[in-house]
């Protein structure tokens, strides 16, 4: 399942959550993504950062931060207990200003955001969580797309969310994944609100949401 912002004929995929199983076990991963991320970061605009949740079978939940540099990559995976930190070197030879100390603060930068606070419960065992969430700002009507990231060719899929800001005012769109029961009912709230929802188990939902609230 994905959010897809619209602005005229532009296309961003800002959000996308899906349940993904194997014959060892069931998980949840999903991806927040854009701008609006790297504006609540505050994020160097010239890194390329990706943010990845997976909540495995086991409920050892984590945070992955993928990280683009010119000369190297990072994955800063965040657990409740421990941090897994991998590099790959795209060249021998760092630059001057990529260095280790460059490495570490951007690992502690996350870590004032990414840390979950407590031990998540194995994912059959779920009453009921919510992922990340995120805002995204219309303005007289017009969201911004980012130009980065907006897709080439958008071919819409049935479980697609569009959130548009044409005919709306002033407001904000909030965006949110959950898992529940299946007994439990849909996220509402707000005007313009959609949702989209997927098995997980014979008593486990996953559910995406967008809904508009106008500022007064």
């Amino acid at each position: 399942m994905r959010v897809i912002l619209k602005n005229k004929d532009h296309y961003e995929n800002i959000y996308w959550i899906n349940v993904k199983k194997s014959k060892k076990e069931t998980m949840l991963i999903g991806r927040v993504g854009g701008d609006y991320l790297d504006q609540f970061l505050n994020i160097d605009p010239k890194l390329k950062i990706e943010y990845h949740f997976t909540y495995p079978e086991s409920g050892d939940f984590h945070h992955t931060y993928h990280i683009l540099y010119d000369f190297d990559e990072q994955y800063i995976n965040i657990y409740t207990d421990r941090i897994n930190i991998k590099r790959i070197l795209k060249r021998k030879q760092l630059t001057d200003d990529m260095n280790n100390n460059t490495l570490l603060y951007d690992v502690f930068k996350f870590l004032s955001h990414g840390v979950p606070m407590f031990k998540h419960q194995p994912l059959f065992e779920i009453e009921s969580y919510s992922f990340a969430s995120l805002g995204v700002p219309v303005n007289d009507g017009q969201i911004k797309i980012s130009y980065k990231n907006r897709i080439v060719n958008y071919q819409k899929r049935k479980d697609d969310i569009i959130v548009d800001g044409a005919g709306l005012k002033t407001g904000v769109f909030n965006i949110v994944g959950r898992i529940c029961r299946k007994n439990m009912e849909e996220i509402s709230y707000g005007n313009h609100s959609v949702s989209k929802t997927i098995e997980i188990s014979e008593n486990l939902k996953l559910q995406l949401f967008a809904g508009y609230i106008e500022n007064k």
